[in-house]
């Protein structure tokens, strides 16, 4: 499912896996919106549709996003590699920036 939410007031273009088990962020969303990031203690690996894989080793706490007048917090890990031009915000899920 293909949604906007919101993440510190900026429109992102995000797609929802009902059977994610964490939430995404894309490297270059995190620089664009210069989010504070922090090192994991136990880097998880991760591998996406098209076979490619990766460890993932930083994350960013208590983003604050909010959808449909909803705000809610979560931390997410930051992916630099899949997403090409289409940066954004995921759930295993992939996410896209609006600006």
């Amino acid at each position: 499912v293909e949604s906007l939410v919101f993440l510190f007031n900026h429109p992102i273009r995000t797609l929802f896996d009902s059977g994610a088990s964490h939430l995404f962020v894309s490297a270059s969303l995190v620089e664009t919106l210069h989010l504070n990031t922090s090192l994991v203690m136990d880097p998880i690996f991760v591998s996406n549709p098209v076979m490619e894989s990766s460890h993932l080793f930083m994350t960013c706490l208590d983003l604050r996003m909010s959808m449909l007048s909803v705000e809610f917090r979560n931390n997410a890990y930051v992916f630099g590699q899949w997403v090409d031009s289409r940066d954004g915000l995921a759930s295993q899920t992939w996410c896209h920036p609006r600006l």
